[in-house]
């Protein structure tokens, strides 16, 4: 069986996690094409016994279906941690994702890219500060958000209408319209830009696939900054991630009695640098060669 299709029906067998299939590309790194056969492949899961009997009755059914998942495979494209394509940066992190899907451009994973995050309720002085440093930034960076609203969605409007260059990451499959608001917006990604997502096609969106899609914002790019986060958001834990992966993290300060910005300023307080202009940002491109 081809190695690809093969690693295409793994991902969508209950049982097999990110971690089971990084464990499986490390193992069989240097095998031969004939190597690739479905009782090989059982073998090296690492699995129970009796979880290696139910995903193999799994693949045994979906084998019966070569067909449907060989056209699925064909219109789901996707990259593999070994990959040449594949963003070393992103694979440098805890956990990277053993499979990414995409549409789009895939040369943008080999740029500097600035990941551009805050609140789904931001204020209005947030969106006069993406406003403001955008112009300045797309020059310089690709831009990478999470296509959430609120900030994320506006960085990336901004970052279009500035005739930037953006990375979308989203917690479900590439199929999938979330928020429904954003339909146009991922559609003119996707198409002129680049889409990625760790989920394959027909992957609803469920709340526990937003923290992992985090990581990957984080993991991939060489800076974060954050416009605006309460403590304890999605938005500070995205940052936290890419502060202990070393990445540079840039907060923009605001009130000391607002609780909107508590998770802006709690980051400046663990090492992120606080910013109020975008030249704060450019000026330290010069690091992110260290991480690529």
């Amino acid at each position: 069986m081809d190695k690809f299709l093969l690693l295409y029906m793994l991902r969508h067998v209950h049982g097999i996690g990110n971690i089971c299939l990084l464990h499986l590309l490390n193992d069989t790194m240097h095998w031969s094409e004939k190597e690739w056969n479905l009782s090989s492949i059982i073998q090296k899961l690492h699995v129970t016994d009796e979880q290696r009997y139910c995903i193999q009755s799994q693949l045994n059914e979906m084998c019966h279906h070569l067909h449907f998942w060989q056209n699925k495979k064909d219109n789901d494209p996707f990259i593999l941690l070994t990959d040449e394509q594949y963003p070393m940066i992103l694979s440098q992190i805890y956990n990277p994702p053993a499979m990414l899907f995409y549409r789009g451009d895939l040369s943008l994973l080999k740029k500097d890219a600035l990941a551009v995050i805050g609140s789904r309720k931001a204020i209005y002085d947030s969106y006069r500060a993406v406003d403001h440093f955008i112009p300045y930034l797309v020059p310089h960076f690709v831009m990478v958000s999470g296509l959430a609203l609120g900030i994320d969605s506006y960085a990336h409007i901004q970052t279009l209408k500035h005739h930037g260059h953006a990375i979308a990451v989203v917690g479900n499959g590439l199929d999938y319209f979330y928020p429904k608001e954003n339909t146009a917006l991922q559609n003119q990604i996707a198409i002129h830009h680049l889409m990625i997502s760790e989920y394959p096609s027909g992957t609803s969106p469920r709340p526990y696939y937003f923290p992992q899609r985090n990581r990957i914002i984080a993991g991939l790019s060489n800076g974060v900054c954050v416009f605006q986060a309460r403590k304890k958001s999605g938005t500070f834990i995205t940052a936290n991630l890419a502060l202990e992966e070393g990445r540079a993290v840039y907060a923009i300060p605001g009130s000391i009695l607002s609780p909107h910005f508590e998770g802006c300023h709690r980051l400046i307080q663990m090492g992120a640098k606080l910013v109020f202009q975008p030249q704060h940002i450019i000026e330290e491109k010069w690091l992110f060669q260290y991480q690529r």
